[in-house]
Order: C-alpha cells, then structure tokens, then sequence
C-alpha cells in the first residue's frame, strides 16, 4: 500500500505512476511565483518514483530526478514535475553496477523520446 495516502498536488495518486518516466520540471523561485502563474521554462528529464529496491528492503517511497543539461542549484526553490510518458516500471537489480547501466539507457531512452516529440511539457 505505498503511496495509497499519497496525493500529487493535482490530485493524482502517486500509487498511479510508479516506475521510470520521461519528465519535465519547471523551476520557479518560490510558491508565490506559482501563485503569480510566472512562466517556468520546461526543463526536460527522467524521473523514478518508487521504493528504490535495487539499494534498500522496504524502502520509502521516493521521487528522484534528473533534469538533463541543468546544472543550477535548486535547494529552497520550487519544483514542479510532469510525467510525461512511462519508460518502464520499477524493478529490481543484481547489482548497483546493473541498475547504474539501466539508469543509463532509461535516459538514452527520455532523451530520445523528447526528441521524437519535440516537447518538453506543458507546465504552466
């Protein structure tokens, strides 16, 4: 039952979406800059939401992601994230050496679908 009191802030269960997803995040400097509805370039990227069960037993359920080509620090500032499309569900790995060459190509693969379809989400 992980996630099942767990809400998006649009509602969404996150018990919905887990596993590997292309991504897009906006980057804003705060809750109030939401508020105004001031326009955040989307930032392409891959997300993992899940348990992690390749690094830990019972682990809590985490959001993790990597925007690509952005190297700005984001401590204290708003970030928004939109899954774009589902790469894969969550699994587990023999090793860490296994689960970093499946991070690999589950960016290889966000990329290449950003670049088929040319967007990189619709974040307000």
């Amino acid at each position: 039952q992980a996630g099942a009191n767990r809400v998006l802030t649009d509602g969404t269960q996150v018990q919905d979406h887990p596993g590997v997803q292309a991504a897009a995040a906006a980057v804003r400097e705060s809750w109030l800059a939401l508020q105004r509805m001031e326009v955040a370039a989307p930032l392409a990227g891959v997300a993992s939401l899940g348990t992690r069960p390749a690094v830990e037993r019972d682990g809590a359920l985490l959001l993790e992601v990597h925007l690509f080509d952005f190297g700005e620090a984001v401590y204290g500032r708003l970030v928004e994230i939109e899954f774009i499309a589902k790469l894969r569900d969550e699994t587990s790995f023999e090793s860490i050496d296994a689960l970093r060459a499946q991070i690999e190509r589950d960016a290889r693969q966000a990329r290449a679908w950003f670049a088929a379809s040319g967007d990189a989400g619709q974040i307000p």
